[in-house]
């Protein structure tokens, strides 16, 4: 491993490159995800803090990972989500972060009985302009999943 001279006195300290080299070393994948995304909050670069928990993210699961770094699940929600939409949908870094501070308040799914009239309507209005034929049948609307996941609240 080599150093790099941080001046003042003799200290020396190890690139962001070799850190990640030596935590892709560990063994166990969990401790080397959560390695890697300490390296990368040091770092104070969005866009690779957002890579690195992307990715342990989509290993573990966030809830195994925030459970297994530590860390509480907002706060890895807010670390990676803005890098992700930096990168993956264009938006400028404050954007991003705007986007997901709301995070939990826009991304919510329903499926009561105002819902799926609300999407009746849609598809309603779909049909008119001619985007949509046919009509929309009741079986399609599958509410029994929504109804066991509400009761396990």
């Amino acid at each position: 491993m080599s150093f790099t001279f941080l001046p003042p006195g003799d200290a020396f300290m190890p690139t962001i490159t070799e850190r990640f080299a030596e935590a892709e070393k560990i063994k166990d994948r969990a401790a080397r995800w959560t390695a890697q995304a300490e390296i990368a909050l040091d770092t104070g670069d969005m866009y690779l803090v957002g890579l690195v928990l992307f990715k342990a993210i989509q290993e573990f699961g966030i809830d195994a990972f925030a459970e297994h770094s530590g860390e509480p699940l907002s706060r890895l929600q807010r670390l990676w989500m803005p890098g992700m939409l930096q990168k993956k949908a264009n938006l400028p870094a404050d954007d991003a972060k705007v986007y997901v501070s709301h995070w939990n308040d826009m991304n919510r799914v329903a499926f009561e009985p105002a819902d799926i009239a609300t999407l009746r309507r849609q598809h309603a209005v779909f049909v008119e302009s001619g985007l949509v034929k046919g009509e929309l049948k009741d079986d399609l609307f599958a509410r029994k999943p929504y109804e066991q996941a509400k009761a396990l609240k």
